[in-house]
């Protein structure tokens, strides 16, 4: 809703639309040029607080009220400090997980979140030939090493 609450944007389809806040129809509307648009976000702060509201959650919700004899401020207390060096939501999920953990109870799983991108690390392979698994096995030449093509036909398997 505008300011003057003249106008709203409105989701249809994935496509967004600026139409007047009286009752009317998309027919006439035109999608929204949303590519240039940027947010910036402050993932520190916004890791904090995603943190005190699962604790705060946890706090509040939690079926047993004295939260299984653990000292659940102190939990907060404890964990908080490794705020500081979370990088990415996967390091944010670990310490609630920690955190929740404490609780000694079953079925208190973390997940979600935008996770990064993670561009994908090559690795070599040992390689032990196929040709241990002969009748006879030998033991193979580590002196030679293998052609590429070898550990592709491993990837591809």
């Amino acid at each position: 809703m505008s300011p003057d609450d003249d106008h709203l944007i409105v989701s249809v389809n994935g496509e967004y639309y600026l139409v007047d806040a009286k009752p009317s129809d998309l027919k006439d509307a035109k999608p929204l040029d949303l590519s240039g648009m940027e947010a910036k976000v402050d993932y520190r702060a916004e890791w904090r607080e995603i943190f005190e509201e699962v604790w705060r959650y946890q706090r509040d919700y939690f079926f047993n009220p004295q939260m299984n004899n653990v000292n659940w401020d102190s939990m907060a207390t404890k964990y908080e400090v490794l705020l500081p060096y979370v990088s990415h939501r996967f390091d944010l999920n670990y310490v609630i997980g920690e955190m929740i953990g404490e609780l000694s109870n079953s079925h208190t799983y973390v997940g979600g979140g935008d996770y990064p991108e993670l561009d994908r690390v090559e690795y070599g392979m040992l390689g032990i030939p196929d040709s241990l698994h002969l009748d006879m096995p030998r033991i193979p030449d580590f002196d030679k090493p293998y052609p590429e093509e070898y550990y592709e036909q491993l990837d591809s398997e």
